[in-house]
């Protein structure tokens, strides 16, 4: 069963390094991260706030949202992350259904969010049709 739930940083750092450096990421600018630059990536601070997906205990997903600092200017961008062994299940659609209804029940000046995805995309761009 999937369950989703804010990122505890810095406590749950090293999961978060171990999810984003031992996937393949596709459709990403950088489809491959060494832990090094795992380490790197924002996961809260700035304006971004993280949410894991779960399957039981096991860490799937990891949602990153961006921009919340600017939402009277604009809508928050979404960084989706599906672990491979996770890929095809469904579990993409159950997180951004279930972001966007967190996002609009959490943030009362939001007004919209934008989507878009790359053109090679084919299972964001399902997970968005649905």
């Amino acid at each position: 069963m999937l369950n989703f739930g804010p990122v505890d940083w810095p406590a749950d750092a090293e999961a978060a390094v171990t999810l984003l450096s031992s996937n393949e990421w596709p459709y990403h600018g950088q489809p491959t991260l060494s832990r090094e630059q795992a380490a790197k990536v924002t996961v809260v601070g700035d304006g971004t706030v993280s949410f894991w997906v779960k399957d039981g205990d096991e860490f799937t997903g990891l949602i990153r949202v961006f921009d919340l600092d600017d939402l009277d200017d604009g809508s928050p961008l979404l960084d989706i992350r599906i672990a491979e062994t996770h890929r095809g299940r469904g579990v993409g659609t159950a997180a951004v259904s279930w972001v966007v209804d967190h996002l609009f029940s959490s943030y009362v000046e939001l007004h919209r969010i934008e989507a878009s995805t790359r053109h090679d995309s084919l299972p964001m761009q399902r997970v968005f049709d649905r």
